[in-house]
């Protein structure tokens, strides 16, 4: 009768491929689970850095537009507020212009009305 003998040992050169396969496919795993990692790592900033630019766009957009048209209400209040001084500023020019004139004309007829008495009370008074 054949008996056999199940406490074999392996061969020291399979023994140490098999430990190499069992390192091999560690390192394999490792590795995978590191480029996953890396690509789920790189993937997340990606969209965190494009909705921060999207945002920042945003914001800057909004304060731009805000800056300008802040700025145009500003330059149109400016104007308004010129136009209207230089109009008040025309108007009480004229007036004074035409009251210093009312004046002149009355001081020269004032003037003149009594010039001629003088004369005349002068001339009267000499004959």
């Amino acid at each position: 009768m054949i008996t056999w003998n199940w406490n074999f040992q392996l061969h020291p050169i399979v023994q140490q491929l098999t430990s190499f396969w069992n390192w091999t496919k560690w390192l394999v795993k490792t590795v995978t689970q590191w480029i996953i990692l890396m690509v789920k790592t790189v993937t997340q900033w990606t969209i965190l850095m494009v909705k921060t630019v999207t945002q920042w766009t945003i914001l800057m957009v909004k304060t731009v537009t805000q800056w300008a048209i802040l700025m145009v209400k500003t330059v149109i209040q400016w104007t308004i507020l010129m136009v209207k001084t230089v109009t008040q500023w025309t108007i009480l020019m004229v007036k004074t212009v035409i009251q210093w004139t009312i004046l002149m004309v009355k001081t020269v007829t004032q003037w003149t009305i009594l010039m001629v008495k003088t004369v005349t009370q002068w001339t009267i008074l000499m004959v």
